[in-house]
């Protein structure tokens, strides 16, 4: 940061830099400084005038600064990048919880989710959200490693294939593999 002479001499008002020092006002002061401030200092109108302009916009600058800091690092170039979602449900999930202790249930959700989530990992991919029975998972994918929707060689049905598990004829439910 620059001298309170600097900052006084590049908006043309160097004459109070001696005014300023004897008064310990450095640039850290600037922002609190208000009229009567620097009437009190001997400033003509005119001149407080320039001198809360000048002050008002060091602090424009400095919350630009500020947000400026506080956005991400920016790219020059746009990116595009491909996603793939995949919802995995548990094939008759309803019907065995009603025959099932709620603690049973609970282990084969476990067995479940552990068993989605060690296969998606090995993929690269995260595990979005568990809702009951169902796992929602993201996986970023290069064109190169996406394949025809359904196709046997799509990432979705190797990794329910890897876990054990085939996916049914509309290809959005999951049921455990005899």
């Amino acid at each position: 940061m620059q001298t309170i002479g600097e900052w006084l001499a590049s908006i043309g008002l160097s004459e109070y830099t001696q005014r300023f020092d004897e008064n310990h006002i450095d640039p850290s002061v600037l922002p609190d400084l208000t009229d009567q401030d620097l009437k009190d200092l001997g400033v003509p109108l005119g001149h407080r005038k320039k001198m809360l302009r000048a002050i008002a916009e060091l602090r424009r600058a400095s919350a630009r600064k500020l947000q400026t800091a506080a956005e991400p690092a920016g790219r020059e170039y746009a990116e595009r990048r491909q996603l793939s979602v995949m919802f995995c449900d548990l094939v008759g999930s309803t019907a065995l919880s009603a025959r099932l202790d709620p603690e049973d249930m609970r282990q084969v959700l476990g067995l479940f989710h552990g068993r989605i989530a060690e296969v998606i990992n090995g993929y690269q991919g995260t595990v979005a959200r568990y809702m009951g029975d169902v796992i929602r998972r993201r996986m970023r994918m290069t064109p190169s490693k996406l394949c025809a929707p359904g196709s046997r060689s799509s990432r979705p049905y190797l990794i329910c294939r890897r876990a054990g598990m085939a996916p049914c004829r509309s290809g959005s439910a999951l049921q455990l593999a005899s």
